[in-house]
């Protein structure tokens, strides 16, 4: 029999647990071109605000634009048009489909949702958002 101590197991959590639309496994969704687009960003009392990070391509390249949401009792919520999803210089987002034709790579927003914590921290986890007509 040995006295040997064995090794602890160091759990590491998040401070924050990012959930959008309640549904834990939600990681990506369509959305029609011309109605606003909502998302319900759970990530708990530990948040202070919620940065959004829309990521996206146009001819001249890959672009970003960023947005702040406020927190109230665990819960933001980002509501925008699909052309405010990007800059206004890089034009109107058409949505994936056929009239006029356009393909679902260059309707494709990658979103960086932050979490952002007391003291500079923050959380961060991704949803991929397709606008179609």
């Amino acid at each position: 029999m040995s006295c040997e101590k064995d090794d602890e197991v160091v759990m590491v959590m998040p401070k924050a647990n990012i959930v959008f639309d309640d549904n834990i496994e939600k990681i990506s969704a369509d959305y029609k071109v011309n109605q606003p687009i909502t998302l319900k960003i759970r990530v708990g009392n530990e948040a202070t605000s919620v940065r959004v990070i829309s990521n996206y391509t146009v001819a001249a390249g890959a672009k970003t634009k960023e947005f702040t949401l406020p927190v109230t009792n665990g819960v933001a919520t980002f509501t925008v048009a699909a052309n405010d999803l990007r800059n206004t210089s890089d034009g109107a987002v058409v949505g994936a489909g056929t009239a006029p034709a356009s393909t679902r790579a260059a309707n494709t927003f990658n979103l960086r949702v932050d979490a952002l914590l007391a003291g500079g921290a923050y959380e961060s986890r991704f949803y991929t958002l397709t606008v179609v007509q």
